[in-house]
């Protein structure tokens, strides 16, 4: 289950059919084999507003998605021209035939992290679903400690650290000012991005770290 964080819809010519991109918080990082290799794997997604309840066309209209998720490159989609109601965002897409074998192919890249896992079971008696929380979600601190690992002894580096490796964490942010601040229908599409790169500053120093800008 991943929540829609942004929604993006080109401009497009008088008859052309629409094509929306919902951008959702889970992509490469998890769905790996359907990113890179859709023509042999495919996920089948259904699709709930806010609150839970399912989506239909009689109410939102339909039209052609793309579902993109959060990582930076540009095969990062789950599927591409999937019809499905318009979603917005806040909405939330259930992407169906996740097993084991999708939190095993779990990939850090752009230091994603690993989701909580739950297991559900339902009461025959009353067709109740009842939730366990199977696993839980890691936070900014365990990915930082991931990174801040020192070095195996038996195995050491050929150059010694001249800090112990919780002395410092590099925060490496690429983001050229052509996208950004010459740029404002970049900041209007994430407006929250500001917020979020404070965010993640203010955990790295409540780990006390020294925090190197580049």
């Amino acid at each position: 289950v991943t929540r829609v964080e942004y929604v993006k819809q080109p401009a497009v010519g008088e008859g052309e059919e629409p094509l929306r991109t919902a951008i959702v918080q889970a992509g490469a990082d998890l769905l790996l084999r359907a990113c890179y290799n859709p023509g042999h794997y495919s996920h089948r997604v259904e699709v709930f507003d806010a609150s839970g309840i399912p989506l239909d066309g009689a109410t939102r209209g339909v039209c052609r998605h793309n579902i993109a998720g959060p990582l930076c490159f540009a095969g990062d989609y789950v599927k591409k021209g999937v019809v499905l109601p318009r979603l917005e965002e806040g909405d939330h897409v259930v992407i169906r035939d996740c097993g084991a074998n999708t939190l095993s192919l779990f990939s850090r890249h752009c230091s994603r992290l690993a989701p909580p896992v739950y297991s559900y079971t339902r009461k025959e008696a009353a067709g109740e679903l009842v939730l366990k929380l199977e696993m839980e979600g890691e936070r900014v601190e365990d990915m930082l400690e991931f990174w801040n690992r020192a070095p195996c002894p038996s195995r050491p580096l050929p150059i010694q650290r001249q800090q112990p490796p919780t002395d410092t964490c590099l925060l490496v942010v690429d983001v050229q000012p052509e996208y950004w601040s010459a740029c404002k229908e970049v900041r209007a599409e994430f407006p929250k991005f500001p917020a979020n790169l404070a965010k993640t500053v203010a955990a790295c120093r409540k780990s006390r770290n020294a925090v190197v800008w580049i």
